[in-house]
Order: structure tokens, then C-alpha cells, then sequence
């Protein structure tokens, strides 16, 4: 299964949700991922260079099949994006015994226009 082109910037935020579902008697349902555990990693051919799980990154709606993952700004704060070359993602989910690749492709990181510490930023952001 292939996915589109993720493209970071360097320090920042990056989130998308993905719905899994399942076609049964003609009708469009949820897969429901009661139970499930989930796991997202961006890695080069050397080594991850993003790794999150469910609890950290990755929150589960088992009800509605809703996956939502965030890749936060201090996840790719100070990469080199030559480090990412031929990177490539995935998504997994965990479901009883079974492994699912929902999600495969490549993604790429791409320095920002505007330089801020992202140090700064985080530290001094009120919640």
C-alpha cells in the first residue's frame, strides 16, 4: 500500500489523521481498533529519525477508526534534511495477532523560510 509524499519543515509542527475502514455488505464501516496499538517511524537507510507510538504521538478513537498522528517541532528541530535522503515512512497498527502496514511512502525534511529557537518557542509558549 503506498501513501503520498510527506514533506516536513525542520522544527515545526506536522499532523494528519488517517480513518481506516472496511467495505462489508456493500456498506462503508470503521474498522474498530479496540485494543489496537499503533506505531509511525521515519528512517533513512542508517537509522529512525522519527519514531512515535500510541500514548506518544499517536492518539487511537477506536469507535470511529480514526488514527491521529503529530509529529511535534522538537522531532525534526536541528536536522539536517541531508540526513533525510531516501527517507521513508510507515505506519503500523497492531490489532490481536494481526500487523497491519497502513500506511508506507517517502517523506522528505526541508529547511524553514523563518529561523526562530524552537528552544525558545516551546519554552515560552503559555499553555
Amino acid at each position: 500500500m503506498s501513501a503520498p509524499l510527506i514533506s516536513l519543515v525542520a522544527g515545526t509542527t506536522y499532523a494528519f489523521e488517517v480513518e481506516w475502514s472496511t467495505e462489508d455488505a456493500g456498506r462503508t464501516a470503521p474498522v474498530d481498533l479496540t485494543g489496537a496499538t499503533a506505531r509511525f517511524v521515519i528512517a533513512s537507510s542508517e537509522r529512525p529519525l522519527v519514531e512515535l507510538r500510541d500514548g506518544d504521538g499517536i492518539t487511537i478513537a477506536p469507535a470511529t477508526g480514526t488514527l491521529a498522528i503529530r509529529i511535534p517541532p522538537v522531532a525534526t528541530a536541528g536536522h539536517d534534511p541531508l540526513d533525510w535522503r531516501g527517507a521513508r515512512y510507515e505506519l503500523r497498527v497492531t490489532l490481536g495477532r494481526d500487523v497491519y502496514s497502513l500506511m508506507i511512502g517517502v517523506a522528505r525534511l526541508l529547511d524553514g523560510v523563518i529561523e526562530e529557537d524552537i528552544e525558545e518557542e516551546i519554552g515560552g509558549a503559555s499553555a
